[in-house]
């Protein structure tokens, strides 16, 4: 994975796209692979339903890498399925 892909923000501000793009929709939830996760981060990945290209895995991750807060999520571990809800933090 090219860690120039990776975004490290401070814990508590939500969750954001490669680039350091916001995603700060409310009550948003999704299915996610866990790739890698650190005390502070998640890494995830969103799966393209249908995508038939013959695409290594960690490109086609490239394009759909979250990074979120680790919160209480101690039980996560990279490979595992993972249920991701986004709240608006940015106020209404």
């Amino acid at each position: 994975m090219n860690a120039q892909s990776i975004v490290r923000f401070a814990p508590g501000t939500g969750m954001y796209f490669p680039g350091g793009r916001r995603f700060c929709r409310s009550q948003i939830g999704f299915e996610v692979d866990v790739v890698f996760l650190d005390a502070q981060q998640v890494v995830v990945s969103i799966s393209r339903a249908g995508e038939k290209a013959p695409v290594s895995p960690l490109d086609r991750h490239a394009e759909s890498l979250f990074i979120c807060n680790k919160g209480e999520a101690d039980t996560l571990s990279p490979g595992q399925k993972a249920w991701i809800e986004i709240e608006d933090i940015g106020g209404k």
